[in-house]
């Protein structure tokens, strides 16, 4: 739901963006499956609820830096 809304806005390295975007999905299944390594169903879905705020926060500072790079360029 999210590389639409990246692949939108206005930058010239689209390609980073995408890129960055999907590490965090990458990232967000290691630590899912490192807290279930441990068999700790409680740190697994710790991790598994973090995820999708860690991948906001992503957005959100990503979104900055393509504005300030969009408008010193």
């Amino acid at each position: 739901m999210v590389s639409p809304i990246v692949n939108a806005c206005p930058s010239e390295h689209k390609d980073k963006a995408m890129s960055l975007l999907h590490s965090f999905y990458c990232w967000g299944q290691v630590g899912t499956v490192a807290a279930a390594n441990g068999d700790s169903l409680q740190a697994g879905l710790l991790v598994g609820a973090l995820f999708p705020v860690i991948l906001l926060v992503g957005v959100i500072a990503l979104r900055q830096i393509l504005y300030t790079t969009h408008r010193a360029g």
